[in-house]
C-alpha cells in the first residue's frame, strides 16, 4: 500500500511538471509572436510575461518537492533493507524488533545518523553476539564514540562490541569503553582504528593476564606516542604481558630479584 502511494505521488508530480512545463514553454513562444504583432497585442504579452514568474516559481517548487520525495522513498528502502538484515541475524520477537525499530528511528531523528545507520550498527553488534537487549543498552555509547573519533557508525559499533567481548565486559559496560577510549584519544596519539587494530593483538591476553582495559589502552597509547605501528604495538604490548604472568619467564625472575612482584607493573 505504501509502495502504491508512493507510485502515485511521484506520477501526479510527473505530470503536473510536465503540463507545467509546457504551458511555460507555448506562452514564452507566444509572448513572442505577439511582440512581433504590433502594439495591439503588447498588453496581452506583458499579462503572459508577468505571469511566467508564478509558473516556474511553481514548477521549481514541484521540482523540490519531487527530490525530497526521492531522498524520503531512498531512505525508506534503505532503513528497510537494514531492518531486514539485522532481523535475520538477531531472530527477534515481534516486540524486540519494535524497540530496535523505534531506538533506530529515534536516534535518526535526534543524532547526526540516520535510521539505516543505526540499524547496520546493530546488525554488526548482533554479529558480534550481542542480545537484544545488550544492543539497545549501549546504543547511545556507540554513537557517542562513532561522533567523537569521527569514524562509520557501524565500525564504533564493531570496534566497542569487541573490546567489550575481549575484556569480558558486559553491554552495560560500552560507557566506561568509550570514555576510557574517549580520553585515550584526546591525550596521545592513539585513535579508533589504531586502538582497534592493536586491541585485535593484546585485548584478550592483556584481561586474561589481569590487566584492566584501561591499563592497556594507557600503554597503547604511550606506544602511540612514540610512533609505533597499531600491530606492532599490540604484539609487544601482549609478549610483555604474557612474560609478566608467567612467574618463570626471565622478566618475571628479574623483576623478583628486585623484591617486588610483576603484577605491580
Amino acid at each position: 500500500m505504501a509502495n502504491e502511494k508512493v507510485k502515485y505521488i511521484y506520477e501526479l508530480v510527473d505530470d503536473v511538471s510536465t503540463k507545467l512545463k509546457k504551458i511555460n514553454k507555448n506562452l514564452r513562444e507566444n509572448d513572442a509572436e505577439f511582440s512581433k504583432s504590433g502594439k495591439s497585442a503588447s498588453g496581452f504579452g506583458r499579462s503572459l510575461t508577468s505571469a511566467l514568474p508564478a509558473i516556474a516559481g511553481t514548477t521549481a517548487a514541484l521540482y523540490a518537492t519531487k527530490k525530497a520525495l526521492d531522498f524520503t522513498v531512498k531512505s525508506v528502502f534503505s532503513f528497510s533493507g537494514a531492518s531486514a538484515k539485522l532481523k535475520a541475524i538477531v531472530k527477534p520477537t515481534t516486540q524486540e524488533f519494535k524497540a530496535l525499530e523505534k531506538a533506530a528511528l529515534d536516534y535518526g531523528a535526534t543524532t547526526a545518523f540516520t535510521a539505516s545507520q543505526v540499524m547496520d550498527a546493530y546488525t554488526e553488534q548482533a554479529k558480534l553476539g550481542q542480545t537484544v537487549n545488550e544492543i539497545l543498552a549501549s546504543g547511545s555509547a556507540v554513537l557517542d564514540l562513532a561522533a567523537m573519533s569521527q569514524i562509520g557508525l557501524a565500525e564504533a559499533a564493531t570496534i566497542s562490541t569487541q573490546t567489550l567481548n575481549q575484556f569480558s565486559l558486559e553491554a552495560n559496560q560500552t560507557n566506561r569503553v568509550v570514555d576510557v577510549m574517549a580520553k585515550s584519544f584526546t591525550s596521545s596519539a592513539l585513535d579508533a582504528n589504531k586502538f582497534g587494530e592493536a586491541m585485535k593483538y593484546v585485548g584478550t591476553v592483556g584481561a586474561e593476564s589481569g590487566n584492566s582495559i584501561e591499563d592497556v589502552t594507557a600503554a597503547l597509547g604511550a606506544l602511540a606516542d612514540r610512533a609505533i605501528d597499531s600491530s606492532q604495538a599490540g604484539t609487544a604490548t601482549r609478549r610483555v604481558m604474557l612474560e609478566l604472568a608467567d612467574s618463570n619467564s626471565k622478566a618475571s625472575k628479574a623483576i623478583a630479584a628486585t623484591g617486588k612482584k610483576a603484577d605491580t607493573f
